[in-house]
């Protein structure tokens, strides 16, 4: 870890820059908030609350297992309201 608290990045023994490692990180940022919106659109139960809290929940440490652990969290719920376990299992899968 570096000073600001992020993760070096190593490629071939060299020190890769931080730039680098944002930029994946944003892509995949980009890429969790579209599954939230298309899951969003089909599934109107999950709220934008829920697209906010789980960006702030990437934002902190243990970004992408809290990440998972809340969408799987939310489409349990879903499940369970709508009483049908596939839409968990979709879920799931969309994770």
């Amino acid at each position: 870890m570096d000073e600001d608290g992020g993760v070096k990045e190593f490629k071939n023994g060299c020190e890769v820059g931080r730039e680098s490692s944002k930029k994946i990180e944003e892509e995949c940022r980009e890429k969790m908030r579209a599954l939230l919106e298309f899951s969003c659109v089909i599934f109107p139960q999950l709220k934008n609350e829920t697209i906010l809290d789980l960006e702030v929940c990437y934002k902190t440490g243990w970004m992408r297992m809290i990440l998972i652990l809340r969408l799987a969290l939310e489409f349990y719920h879903l499940a369970e309201l709508s009483n049908n376990f596939l839409i968990f299992l979709y879920g799931l899968l969309l994770i």
